[in-house]
């Protein structure tokens, strides 16, 4: 049996790699851009849309455009209790999609 984290962890990456399907486009890229401050901005702009498309935030940006949702999908792979716990976890952690973090690369 596995362990809660781990089976967060897994349903997690089994959303991510929806991402895989994704063919992000310059107005992704772009409106993504918009959400950041003027240094992200700027970074990742630099990078360009190949390299980003690897981050996480862009990728949940990018899937949650397209109506896929991280708590919708969340929810319908986990128990109540497991769902309780995520959310709860995820509001502890310090992850914020639209700031990215300065070591990603």
């Amino acid at each position: 049996m596995s362990s809660l984290p781990h089976l967060i962890a897994r349903a997690t990456a089994a959303y991510y790699r929806q991402a895989r399907e994704l063919y992000p486009t310059d107005i992704d890229f772009n409106d993504w851009l918009d959400t950041l401050d003027a240094d992200n901005r700027r970074r990742y702009r630099q990078q360009g849309l190949d390299m980003t498309c690897l981050l996480p935030q862009f990728q949940l940006f990018c899937l949650e455009r397209r109506g896929i949702y991280l708590r919708e999908f969340m929810a319908a792979r986990l128990t109540p209790d497991q769902f309780e716990y995520w959310e709860r976890e995820k509001a502890i952690s310090d992850f914020k999609p639209s700031a990215p973090s300065p070591d990603l690369f």
